[in-house]
């Protein structure tokens, strides 16, 4: 009786954070939380675009409300640039006015994404003070040409890795595979530290042909965590459109990084989420990329706008919640908002390593609460 009580203790500190929604993008008001990013050229990644303002993506109707009440992003598929070896195609990149902060768990819900031969759909975060990747940046949902497997990826300054290259190690992940390991931006060509998700569908035709899907990320201190629920495996949280999801229920992501490897706090400033597609340019572009599941060269289909007939997100919703814990203390436990103590690892351990800390942490404080005696 006395260990049970005592394992209920710690157990109810380890889960003693409730999130709470904090920020809805649905509806006639999706696109009133976004700036549309506009720049006649693409100096970061080399696309062969140009970013349009809001004005221009309403005439071009690049963004909309379908008739079941869905965001349209779309690229351009009417404007022909055949036989114009500078052409750029008109899209659309929209950044959340309204940034997010570690502690914060992102839902969206997709009907549709982007796909075919030299396209770069992506939905990510990025520091919102400098718009880079020295400063942070969680790609969520990422994928290139025919690819059907999403791609999750954390770019930092220098000093983060991902660690937890066992799928069996405490900060589990499933149904993914590890691609790199090395998350800093200034090597490896930006590659980053990522996942490939190892399921058909998560991204490309195969995920609007199953009916889409939810792709979720938690930024807490014991690390960061992403997901993918097709639609007919959704948690009964998400399903019930719940104000407050519970994570912990969902079983293990298709991505992690430990904390105790890059610290969340340190590694990541405020981030904006980012929606958007581009082409071709330095990740489609690639050749080695391209031709994994392309033919030709990535830029001879570029003015041609029937290529881009399925580049387009359809968005039931995107939403932010917050309440998660946020802070690693000097016993290594992790504190929610409005102080209560929860078993995360920080930068010290995390998963069910830092949980366990936290069940010890419980006992022992059940043991001077309470007057037992040790068993420990």
């Amino acid at each position: 009786m006395m260990l049970i009580l005592l394992a209920s203790f710690g157990l109810g500190l380890a889960n003693a954070y409730t999130l709470s929604l904090s920020k809805t993008y649905s509806g006639t008001t999706f696109f009133d939380g976004w700036t549309y990013n506009q720049s006649a050229i693409d100096a970061d990644n080399f696309g062969n675009v140009h970013f349009v303002g809001q004005t221009d993506a309403l005439a071009l109707n690049l963004t909309y409300l379908n008739s079941a009440g869905n965001a349209i992003v779309a690229v351009d598929n009417t404007t022909s640039g055949v036989g114009d070896s500078t052409f750029g195609r008109n899209v659309v990149r929209l950044i959340s006015k309204d940034p997010i902060s570690i502690g914060t768990l992102v839902l969206a819900d997709f009907l549709h994404v982007p796909y075919g031969c030299s396209t770069w759909p992506s939905f990510w975060t990025i520091a919102s003070s400098t718009q880079k990747s020295a400063q942070g940046e969680i790609d969520i949902f990422e994928s290139v040409n025919q690819r059907t497997h999403n791609q999750m990826t954390l770019h930092t300054g220098t000093g983060c890795t991902q660690s937890n290259v066992s799928s069996s190690s405490a900060f589990a992940y499933t149904d993914a595979t590890v691609l790199s390991t090395n998350c800093d931006h200034t090597v490896n060509d930006n590659l980053g530290c990522a996942f490939s998700d190892s399921r058909d569908g998560s991204a490309g035709a195969g995920f609007a042909s199953s009916g889409g899907g939810v792709y979720a990320m938690l930024w807490d201190a014991d690390g960061i965590r992403t997901w993918f629920f097709p639609r007919s495996s959704l948690p009964s949280d998400i399903q019930s459109a719940s104000q407050s999801p519970n994570p912990e229920g969902w079983g293990e992501p298709q991505a992690s990084w430990p904390a105790a490897t890059c610290n969340p706090q340190t590694f990541f400033e405020a981030q904006s989420l980012v929606l958007g597609t581009n082409i071709c340019g330095a990740f489609a572009g690639n050749a080695a990329i391209y031709s994994q599941t392309c033919t030709g060269t990535c830029t001879d289909l570029v003015g041609d706008p029937t290529n881009y007939n399925n580049a387009y997100f359809e968005v039931a919703y995107i939403k932010t919640f917050t309440g998660a814990p946020t802070s690693v203390t000097a016993t290594g436990t992790a504190t929610a908002p409005g102080g209560s103590s929860t078993g995360g690892g920080g930068g010290n351990g995390s998963g069910a390593g830092g949980r366990a800390t936290g069940w010890i942490s419980g006992c022992i404080a059940a043991v001077v609460l309470l007057g037992l005696p040790a068993l420990f």
